[in-house]
């Protein structure tokens, strides 16, 4: 498992709105995208009352990239956005007791 963090210029892209966030994660690595949703989760938490105007957009987008990535640990950040913040269901996949994503039959 590896470790991200974020800082000022992530929080600025959040801000921004869901086309600079797409733009942002289209055009780095992986180390960078886990940053940009680690990023996200504070704006998503509502224990930090951040209201983001575009939360149905970034929703969509998110079950899109989870359907897209290869990446596990970018799959499991994107999953856990999902589940902890969203209504919406991925179905076929689950947060293991260990704190893994496990593909389920």
């Amino acid at each position: 498992m590896s470790f991200s963090q974020y800082n000022q210029y992530h929080c600025e892209i959040v801000e921004s709105g869901i086309d600079s966030m797409v733009s942002f994660y289209g055009m780095h690595g992986d180390d960078e995208k886990r940053s940009i949703l680690l990023c996200l989760d504070r704006y998503l938490d509502p224990y930090y009352k951040n209201d983001l105007p575009h939360k149905s957009q970034i929703f969509k987008w998110l079950e899109s990239e989870f359907q897209k990535t290869e990446n596990i640990e970018i799959k499991e950040d994107i999953f856990e956005l999902i589940d902890n913040y969203s209504d919406i269901e991925i179905q076929g996949y689950e947060i293991n007791d260990d704190g893994y994503l496990v593909k389920i039959s």
